[in-house]
């Protein structure tokens, strides 16, 4: 059988590995396979299907992240006859990955669940970001099923994406689709689920706050109905849903709540994260620990200059940037009003743990997120350390005393 394999596979190991792949899916038919891609929320609502389906039928899905074309083989030969369901994540760094790995998964159905700015510099634009995220539209056999967010800026250019004779099952939090959310509440993490074709409604509530968690549960609901998964199946498998550790997952240090999104960031989850928090109520005060955007190419700094003005704008009574593009974030949000004595940078995570703990206080909230390769969640345990030795001012830094435009601390 031939299967494409990209010219940067030399190795025979390596084709081998895509050609048994390609052999054993011609063998697996009977498998509903499932890819989800988009430019944020991928893993989260591939746990949120998992979560729906496979406690009804037998089935598999990626292990945490792992969404390029070797996870995609591998997860192919560990498919067995059994298995009703596979669900798989496509990511990509380049132009034509998604294609290549929908080739080779053949997926019955395909989501996306948002266009936004994630990877950019690598796929040439906004332009280039929307051509290859549909590319899996493309690869959806007469009879799949696309699942599109009907309220997404792009809809009408993935729409114009799917082939004739699959079928189109949209969802949004605002505004008509086949699955919308009426009554939403991003703070308390609950909806109403109403199919517009039928009017069956019914109530979800998630144990993690977010219009974006909202809407992956839309998607997760969307596709459990078409598959037959009763209403109070859902219900339940949504209230007990527990994301990835580096997604929003909380914790108390020292009476401080420290929330961990740094798995990764881009505009749109990063606005996405920011608007949670600044709709969450707190006893104290709400900081952020923000790093760098990942794979913005020549956007890079209009898009850190951008996400510094959003952020002025916002409920917070601290901020610190952690890295290289902290400059310019910090440029942006000074520009926009933000107070420069509320606004600190230091160059590694150590650094801006010791500040946290010089300045955070019991009842505080603090929200940490960055592009996975800053790995921002290294502050968490600097912090904790910190915090057990007693909260005095990090080294270097002395109180009321500041460099304009703001207070920088070293590695």
């Amino acid at each position: 059988m031939n299967i494409p394999a990209p010219n940067f596979l030399k190795r025979p190991a390596q084709r081998a590995l895509l050609r048994l792949a390609g052999w054993r899916r011609a063998q697996l038919d009977a498998v509903t396979w499932i890819a989800i891609t988009g430019s944020c929320g991928k893993t989260t609502t591939k746990e949120m299907f998992a979560t729906c389906l496979l406690g009804s039928y037998p089935g598999m899905k990626n292990a945490g992240s792992l969404n390029g074309l070797y996870a995609v083989a591998r997860a192919i030969l560990r498919t067995g006859r059994r298995h009703r369901f596979v669900i798989q994540e496509l990511g990509t760094l380049g132009p034509g990955q998604i294609a290549m790995m929908a080739s080779l998964l053949k997926p019955q159905v395909g989501v996306i669940t948002n266009i936004g700015l994630a990877h950019a510099g690598l796929l040439g634009g906004p332009e280039g970001i929307l051509r290859e995220k549909t590319s899996l539209l493309q690869s959806l056999p007469p009879g799949g099923l696309a699942m599109l967010p009907r309220d997404d800026p792009a809809f009408e250019a993935m729409k114009e994406r799917v082939p004739s004779g699959v079928r189109l099952l949209t969802v949004a939090l605002r505004g008509e689709a086949d699955w919308r959310a009426e009554g939403p509440d991003p703070v308390r993490g609950e909806m109403d689920a109403v199919a517009g074709a039928t009017g069956e409604r019914f109530h979800v509530r998630l144990p993690l706050p977010g219009r974006h968690n909202l809407a992956n549960a839309l998607f997760a609901i969307a596709l459990a109905r078409h598959f037959g998964i009763e209403a109070g199946t859902i219900i339940q498998a949504l209230a007990a849903f527990r994301g990835d550790p580096l997604r929003w997952h909380e914790e108390t240090i020292a009476g401080v709540r420290v929330i961990n999104d740094a798995y990764n960031a881009n505009p749109v989850s990063m606005r996405a994260a920011l608007n949670t928090l600044a709709e969450l109520p707190v006893p104290g005060a709400k900081w952020l620990v923000l790093g760098a955007m990942a794979d913005l190419g020549d956007i890079h700094r209009q898009e850190h200059l951008a996400l510094g003005r959003f952020v002025a704008g916002g409920p917070w009574d601290g901020l610190i940037l952690v890295g290289a593009a902290g400059p310019l974030v910090a440029e942006g949000a000074i520009e926009a009003g933000f107070p420069g004595e509320k606004l600190f940078h230091a160059e590694a995570a150590q650094a801006a743990a010791q500040l946290l703990a010089a300045h955070a206080q019991p009842g505080d909230t603090v929200l940490v997120k960055a592009m996975r390769a800053a790995r921002l969640e290294r502050i968490i345990p600097c912090y904790r350390r910190a915090t057990r030795r007693g909260r005095t001012a990090p080294f270097g830094f002395r109180a009321g005393k500041r460099s304009p435009p703001y207070q920088r601390l070293p590695g």
